[in-house]
């Protein structure tokens, strides 16, 4: 899959009562790996994406080589948080997967 496909996959993908935004943020330091790409995701399961003792976002970082940010404090109060994931286009597919896995097992978990 590349880069342009996972974007215009994801962008517009439903998830409960969401919509994903997907946007392109281009790096020129690091242009060779890293492909920045932001999400909003819904506030209520940022803590289930961090997890306990931030275990899950590790293991998320180190299964797909890359680096995410949750940005808790942008937009305070809001439905929605930003999650920027720094990688190979391979690597932000991958860590979009997993993060939208946990989302839908702590949706059902939580009968959201």
């Amino acid at each position: 899959m590349t880069f342009q496909t996972a974007i215009e996959k994801l962008s517009g993908h439903q998830f409960e009562n969401y919509s994903f935004k997907i946007s392109y943020i281009p790096d020129e330091e690091a242009r060779q790996i890293d492909f920045p790409l932001r999400i909003l995701v819904p506030t209520q399961f940022v803590g289930a994406i961090i997890g306990k003792e931030g275990l899950t976002i590790k293991n998320i970082t180190k299964q797909t080589q890359s680096r995410v940010d949750i940005h808790r404090k942008e937009n305070s109060g809001a439905a929605e948080k930003p999650v920027t994931i720094h990688a190979t286009p391979e690597g932000t597919s991958e860590a979009c997967r997993m993060i939208l896995e946990i989302m839908q097992k702590e949706a059902d978990e939580t009968k959201l």
